[in-house]
């Protein structure tokens, strides 16, 4: 073997740890509208109450502080326009999202929504397990819960789960969609904001007078707590070239690593106007977003290597 050959051996050596290293603390995660990424995770649009809304559902555990952001919209709507774009992104719960309709305040109220569809005596809400799945109830259907990863991303709490032991079960309609990664907080789930009390239902969230009225008509009721949406960064457009628009915004001050990115319109007729969109979400080489990506990259290879070699570890 020549020394050249050697000293490439040995570059390549020396680089590709680096390298290996610098990819896996600083990764780059891509996100498309009418493409799934290898976990079929796709952005969604939608339209909830006035505004237009583009849904990053799917979420990692890494410090992201860069998100860019690629429209494209259809051509006919660009010269309509009257008003630059704005985007906010906000990183939050879907259901944040909702528009707030109507108000329960009764117990007669909040009892036609607890057992809507329901034959038995459970209340839409409830969450259960045959000893091999996580359910949840909602609309007197039981939804599988397909994984504990996504249980913990919508905030549900391990210890409101009960074993399935009752008869009244069966009585239920039957098994519901399936709730994965992209599915946002199904009817049922009761949010406690610090405005209030809200319930999730029809993609709308609908306020509770107060916390006595949960309390007298559902013993085992649990809240699922969360912050009001607001907005993290914002990008305004004020000319639309090639029918692209391009935004990049600085998340690092996220309130959670856990929750789906949410990019709010000003005007809502580009909602049915977007043909495509992408995202990409990164760690930025900054000191301070350096050092959280480093650790989490360390806990996570501590997890492996304990899921791993456990026994012969600990």
């Amino acid at each position: 073997m020549r020394i050249s050959e050697i000293i490439i051996l040995i570059l390549i050596a020396l680089v590709l740890p680096v390298f290996v290293l610098w990819k896996n603390a600083f990764p780059v995660f891509n996100y498309y509208l009418n493409e799934a990424n290898n976990h079929g995770i796709m952005i969604k649009n939608k339209e909830l109450g006035d505004n237009t809304f583009l849904l990053n559902p799917y979420y990692k555990n890494y410090p992201f502080s860069e998100v860019d952001l690629n429209v494209k919209i259809n051509k006919n709507i660009v010269s309509g326009l009257k008003q630059p774009v704005k985007i906010s992104i906000c990183e939050n719960y879907e259901a944040m999202a909702y528009p707030k309709k109507g108000e329960i305040n009764s117990i007669e109220d909040f009892e036609k929504y607890l057992y809507f569809n329901d034959q038995s005596d459970i209340p839409n809400g409830t969450i259960f397990s045959n000893g091999e799945s996580a359910f949840f109830v909602s609309r007197g259907e039981y939804r599988p819960i397909l994984s504990g990863e996504i249980f913990e991303k919508l905030g549900f709490n391990w210890n409101v789960v009960i074993p399935k032991g009752t008869e009244a079960f069966s009585l239920l309609a039957g098994e519901g969609e399936k709730i994965v990664f992209s599915s946002a907080h199904p009817d049922g789930v009761i949010l406690k904001t610090e405005t209030g009390f809200y319930l999730v239902w029809e993609e709308s969230l609908v306020k509770i007078k107060n916390e006595e009225i949960i309390k007298d008509v559902w013993e085992r009721y649990y809240i699922v707590p969360a912050k009001e949406l607001f907005e993290l960064d914002f990008c305004v457009v004020d000319v639309i070239r090639d029918n692209e628009i391009n935004c990049n915004f600085d998340v690092s001050g996220s309130i959670s690593p856990n929750q789906p990115y949410i990019f709010k319109f000003n005007q809502r007729e580009l909602g049915a106007s977007i043909i495509d969109a992408h995202t990409q979400l990164k760690v930025s080489v900054k000191l301070k977003d350096m050092k959280k990506s480093f650790f989490i990259l360390m806990s996570n290879v501590k997890k492996d290597l304990a899921s791993k070699y456990g026994e012969y570890l600990f």
